[in-house]
C-alpha cells in the first residue's frame, strides 16, 4: 500500500508543479533567498568600514548575516505563506471534490502537497548560499579591503547550517500544513502564524523554556547568530542534531500524523 502510494506521489509531484505557475509559491520560494543575498551585498557596500574587519575567515561572518535574517526575521512569515500558497490553489479553484472523484488514492494528493512544500523550502535555501556566494565575489570584487578573495568560502560548513536551519522549520510546516487542511479559509491559518511568528520571537529573545514547545521559535534558536543568548539549545551527540532540531522533527511527525487521520476521514461535500 505504501508502495502504490510513493509512486503515485511521484506523479502527482509533476502535476503540483504545473500548479505552482499559478500560485505564488514558486516565486516566493525563487524570490526569497535571491532577496535576502542581494540586501547583504547592499548593507556590505554602503556600510564598508564597519563591516569589514581584518583578520580570520571573512566568509563565515558574510554568510552568517545572511542566514541570520533569514532565520529570525525571513523564515516563519515565509513558511506560513509558502503552505497557504500551496494548499489554497485547491480551495480557490473549489477543487477539491474534483481531485475526490479520480482514481487516485487521498495519500498521493496530501504528501505530494507536503513534499511540493518541504523541496520549495530546500530551493529557497539553496538560492541563499548560492547568492551569498555569488555576491561575496561580487562584493570582493568591488571593495577588496573585504578580503573575500584570500579566503576560500567553507561550503561544507555553509550546507550544515543550512540543513539544520530546514530542519528547524519543519515543525512550521507541519503545524501550519495542518491548519491550512483542517480550516476552509486561509484567513485563519495566516493569522495563527502571524501572532505564532510575534509571540515565537518574544519566547526567544527573552529565552523562556516555553520556546522549547513552540515551533515558531526555532529557526531563532537553532543557531547561534550573535544577537541573543541561546542557552535553552543543547547538543545532542546523535547525528549532530541539537534538540531544537528534535523538538522540530517530533512537531512534524505529530501534525503531519494528524493531518493525515484527518484528510482520510473527512468527506468533502
Amino acid at each position: 500500500m505504501m508502495s502504490n502510494i510513493f509512486i503515485k506521489t511521484q506523479s502527482q509531484l509533476s502535476i503540483e508543479w504545473l500548479k505552482l505557475k499559478s500560485t505564488p509559491g514558486l516565486y516566493l520560494a525563487l524570490t526569497c533567498g535571491l532577496l535576502i543575498s542581494t540586501l547583504v551585498f547592499i548593507a556590505h557596500l554602503m556600510e564598508v568600514h564597519s563591516l569589514a574587519s581584518l583578520g580570520g575567515n571573512p566568509w563565515g561572518r558574510y554568510f552568517t548575516r545572511g542566514l541570520a535574517i533569514f532565520s529570525l526575521f525571513v523564515s516563519v512569515p515565509f513558511v506560513v505563506l509558502l503552505v497557504s500558497a500551496v494548499v489554497y490553489v485547491e480551495r480557490q479553484a473549489n477543487a477539491w471534490k474534483y481531485l475526490y472523484t479520480l482514481p487516485t488514492r487521498r495519500g498521493s494528493i496530501y504528501f505530494s502537497k507536503l513534499v511540493m512544500i518541504l523541496l520549495l523550502l530546500a530551493l529557497s535555501l539553496f538560492l541563499l548560499v548560492l547568492g551569498l556566494l555569488l555576491s561575496g565575489y561580487a562584493l570582493d570584487r568591488m571593495h577588496p579591503e573585504f578580503e573575500l578573495a584570500f579566503y576560500q568560502p567553507n561550503l561544507w560548513e555553509l550546507g550544515a547550517k543550512a540543513l539544520h536551519t530546514w530542519l528547524s522549520l519543519l515543525g512550521l510546516v507541519g503545524l501550519q500544513y495542518f491548519l491550512s487542511l483542517r480550516f476552509q479559509h486561509f484567513l485563519l491559518p495566516l493569522g495563527v502564524g502571524i501572532l505564532g511568528y510575534v509571540f515565537g520571537l518574544i519566547l526567544a529573545v527573552t529565552q523562556m523554556n516555553a520556546a522549547l514547545y513552540c515551533p515558531f521559535s526555532y529557526p531563532m534558536l537553532v543557531q547561534d547568530f550573535g544577537m541573543f543568548r541561546t542557552e535553552i539549545r543543547a547538543s545532542i551527540a546523535f547525528g549532530g542534531l541539537s534538540n531544537i532540531e528534535l523538538y522540530s522533527l517530533g512537531f512534524f511527525l505529530f501534525f503531519v500524523l494528524l493531518a493525515w487521520i484527518w484528510e482520510t476521514r473527512r468527506s468533502v461535500s
